[in-house]
Parts: C-alpha cells; structure tokens; sequence
C-alpha cells in the first residue's frame, strides 16, 4: 500500500517516472488478501500514467485488468461501471461508454447506503460525464456538469478532483470561443494546482491562458 500511495503522490506533482517504478513495486509485491483495492488500483493507475504519455493502447490494457479484476472479486458495480466507461471512451466508442455512466449513476441514486458515500460516487460520476462530454465537443454539457460539484471539491478539500473540474470547465469555454470565462477558470487551476505542486495542471493551465 504505502508504494501505491508514494507513487500516486508523484504521479501528480507530474513525475511519472519516479510514480510508474513505485507502481511496478507495488504490482509485483504479495498482496494480502483482504487488499482488495490495492489489487484494482495498481493497474489502474498505471494506466494513469500511460495514458497520461499519450500511451494510449497499453492505458487500456491496465484498466482491462483493473476491471476484470472488480468483476472477479464481485466488487461494486461503481468500480466496473466506471472503468468500463474509460475503456470505451479512450476507444471513441462514446455511446457505451456514456452507457456505463448513466448505469452507475442509476444505480448510485437507487443505492440505500450511506448518504455522504452515495453524494461522493455521484460527484465523480458527474466529473467522468464531464470529461466524456468534452471529448464528444458537447461543450455545454461538458460544462454543466463540471461545475456541477465544483464548490463540493472545493470544500472538501479534494484538489485533485477539483483540478480536473475546472480544467474540463476552462478547455470547454475555450472551445466555445469565450475566453473571458475560459480565463476566469484557467486562472482559478493556475492558483490550485501551484499550491499543489500539480506540474501536469500548472502546464494545461498556463496553456489555456495563453
């Protein structure tokens, strides 16, 4: 667990080398068995990190494992939703992969769990819907939906989510032509991902701004 989370840490101050080589140690080492999530997430983020060197193909190949590793173990149905939806939408097969959101979502809503757990899945739901609308250029729904939860991350203090959030927002305003709202959201992800040290974010933003 503890190079899981070494490697996650570097992963996103952007040094995707130094966080893939604690992945590998993680991967390889001897899981308990009861490290249900330590087994899902290794290849998962992995996949992060190959999909975030435009590694298209071998992204895939870690979240295939990832998921079919949720469907073995009986997992959430969230986990293997949600995985299958990244699956299809790095594949541009954008109606399924909408398809798997639109099922978590359901089913989050129709859940009888504890109401914070339940308000958690839909804000990253929403967050994925977000992402999928952006590369679909429906601007306006890629829009409506990142800011949907926007102030949640805020006060959650989940920055990461929050990054992504009001990158989506900016790049969709970008796309849309008015720069004075893509600037007002660029400049918000300027301010939170220097005080994460967030290097990935610090560059998307200066990019937008430019």
């Amino acid at each position: 667990m503890i190079n899981r989370m070494i490697g996650k840490a570097y992963d996103r101050q952007g040094f995707s080398e130094i966080a893939f080589n604690y992945y590998e140690v993680d991967l390889k080492s001897k899981k308990t068995p009861n490290d249900i999530l330590g087994t899902l997430y290794s290849p998962f983020y992995k996949g992060d990190l190959y999909l975030a060197a435009e590694d298209t193909g071998n992204a895939i190949l870690n979240y295939r494992e990832a998921a079919f590793y949720a469907k073995k173990q009986h997992m959430k149905p969230g986990y293997l939703y949600s995985t299958l939806s990244l699956i299809y939408r790095l594949q541009k097969k954008f109606d399924s992969a909408l398809f798997y959101l639109n099922q978590n979502n359901t089913l989050t809503k129709s859940k009888k769990e504890d109401l914070l757990f339940r308000k958690v899945a839909l804000m990253e739901n929403s967050l994925n819907l977000s992402s999928l609308y952006l590369d679909t250029k429906d601007f306006d729904s890629a829009i409506s939906f990142g800011l949907q939860y926007l102030n949640e991350f805020s006060k959650a203090g989940d920055i990461n989510m929050l990054m992504i959030s009001l990158k989506n927002v900016a790049t969709a305003y970008f796309n849309k032509a008015n720069k004075s709202r893509s600037f007002y959201f660029a400049n918000q992800l300027l301010y939170y991902s220097r005080g994460a040290g967030a290097r990935p974010f610090i560059r998307d933003a200066y990019l937008l701004l430019s």
